[in-house]
């Protein structure tokens, strides 16, 4: 191998997915493109319209107390500069908090992820945008695929009441044994199709929960 075929496989070995690791109980992708030679998921806006407009609305009712502590404390101090300037001093935090949610809000309602499965180029590229964020790439190519397969797994759920709950997960195994989440559901069925596709178009063998491989 010469040098620069040495530095290019450097360059390609695998990081850790840091893109679309997103594990939910509805399916995050529909298929947008499908031929022969490709394969293009998009990310469902919806899937993130809920988490975006709730964190919009709290950032805006957290950065309201700003005004609201500022008025308090002008009136109550005496209704003078210092008093002011006290309340200003006080309230930053919540406008501080109220801008930030509000930023996370608006980029999750603006996010857009898509998985390009392309077969002349032989890779598999994961991108993610939003309208704070410039474009942010991750690629795999296929001679780094050692499998695909639609498995259980067990996550723990957000939110104030966190519990225990089993999904279904479409995943690719690495030839390096690293895990890349595809997609996930409550149950196996709406990936079924998907993974199928996946399979297929990769020409790998799709290992199913109950390990029998099924050629795709």
């Amino acid at each position: 191998m010469n040098e620069n075929s040495s530095v290019a496989a450097t360059h390609r070995r695998i990081r850790r997915q840091t893109l679309g690791r997103r594990l939910g109980t509805e399916p995050f992708y529909r298929i947008v493109e499908h031929s022969d030679t490709r394969l293009v998921l998009e990310s469902r806006r919806e899937a993130l319209a809920q988490a975006g407009q709730r964190y919009v609305i709290g950032g805006i009712l957290i950065g309201l107390l700003t005004p609201i502590a500022i008025l308090f404390f002008y009136l109550t101090g005496g209704q003078t500069v210092g008093s002011t300037c006290f309340g200003v001093l006080v309230s930053w935090p919540f406008a501080t908090i109220g801008v930030l949610g509000w930023i996370s809000g608006q980029a999750l309602l603006t996010n857009g992820n898509t998985i390009t499965v392309d077969t002349e180029q032989q890779t598999i590229v994961y991108t993610q945008q939003n309208r704070f964020h410039r474009l942010r790439s991750q690629t795999l190519h296929f001679d780094q695929l050692a499998g695909v397969r639609l498995k259980p797994r067990t996550v723990r759920t957000s939110g104030l009441f966190a519990s225990l709950r089993s999904l279904m997960v479409l995943e690719l195994v690495t030839d390096e044994e690293q895990v890349w989440i595809v997609d996930s559901a409550s149950t196996a069925e709406p990936l079924q199709a998907l993974a199928n596709t996946s399979a297929r178009i990769l020409d790998l063998a799709l290992e199913q929960a109950d390990g029998a491989p099924v050629r795709g």
